[in-house]
Parts: C-alpha cells; structure tokens; sequence
C-alpha cells in the first residue's frame, strides 16, 4: 500500500488523486460509486472525496495472501 509522506497531513482526496496514488482509474472509481460498491466516499457539493484512512482500509481488506 502506497504510505507517501505528503498524504500524512490530507485528510480526503479526490478520484485523480486516488488515482495517481493508488493505481485505481478515475473511471473505475466512478462506476464504482454508481454501483454502491468500492471504496466510501464523501460528497461535498460537487466534490466526490476519499477519506486517506477509509481507502487504505478497504485496500487492506482486500490483501490476499499468497502460499509461501
């Protein structure tokens, strides 16, 4: 999971910048939204936001683990 230093003072991200960091498309992330499923997400107005510790959760969740 990505931990850049500059996300440790936000909060929230927008899609680009979910996608920029997290390798999620923009696209994706919409469809996702429309399906009710995928990360949680806040709207503020027009805003679509992903709260940093919600999608680091959801991607944790997410971790298979491998035979090793």
């Amino acid at each position: 999971m990505p931990h850049d230093s500059t996300l440790e003072h936000r909060k929230f991200l927008r899609p680009k910048e979910v996608a920029d960091v997290y390798g999620l498309p923009v696209r994706t992330l919409e469809l996702w939204r429309q399906e009710a499923r995928g990360p949680r997400y806040t709207k503020a107005g027009k805003y679509v936001l992903y709260g940093v510790t919600d999608l680091e959760s959801w991607l944790s969740e997410r971790q298979v683990a491998t035979a090793g």
